[in-house]
């Protein structure tokens, strides 16, 4: 569960600056910090987090740390109007309404009726063409039936035009 949610959050960030156009971001390699917190999650011990990354776990949704990934983002991501279309994206079926921009702010609401059934709202400023911060918050039930109670803050920079090869592009 903590995976799919870590990939919603991932699919939002990645979103999340195609949709700002105003200004244009350039395209290019990006860098994004993804920093979750999830109310109710259980305070493992430093012995616990280090037992769980030996099986390989990604634990930075446990530890609290940020989460860092690049992503590739096309001059036509770069520039689009409106937001994109996440229901494809993940088992989530997540979609984005209400979308509005003003200035250099964007927000919309996020509606998930996949595996994840949640409601939300996400607000973003674009600070400059190469940097972005947001914010979303997301609530709701796991198909196990666990809640989600979620807020992610996510800064992005800028990092080059040309995309590294193996980076992924953004969907």
């Amino acid at each position: 569960m903590k995976s799919r949610i870590l990939l919603l959050a991932t699919v939002f960030a990645i979103a999340i600056p195609a949709m700002a156009a105003d200004p244009e971001l350039k395209p290019g390699q990006w860098e994004t910090t993804i920093h979750m917190q999830m109310a109710g999650m259980p305070q493992l011990t430093t012995e616990q987090i280090a037992q769980m990354k030996q099986l390989g776990i990604d634990t930075s949704i446990l530890s609290g740390q940020p989460t860092v990934m690049q992503q590739c983002i096309t001059p036509e991501q770069a520039s689009l109007q409106k937001p994109l279309d996440l229901s494809s994206n993940t088992d989530q079926q997540c979609v984005i309404k209400n979308y509005k921009k003003s200035g250099k702010t964007v927000s919309g609401d996020m509606v998930c009726n996949g595996d994840l059934k949640a409601q939300g709202h996400f607000e973003m400023t674009v600070d400059s063409n190469t940097s972005y911060k947001g914010k979303w918050a997301l609530k709701g039930m796991t198909k196990e039936g666990l809640p989600v109670d979620q807020t992610t803050d996510i800064s992005a920079r800028w990092l080059k035009a040309k995309c590294d090869p193996g980076i992924a592009i953004a969907p």
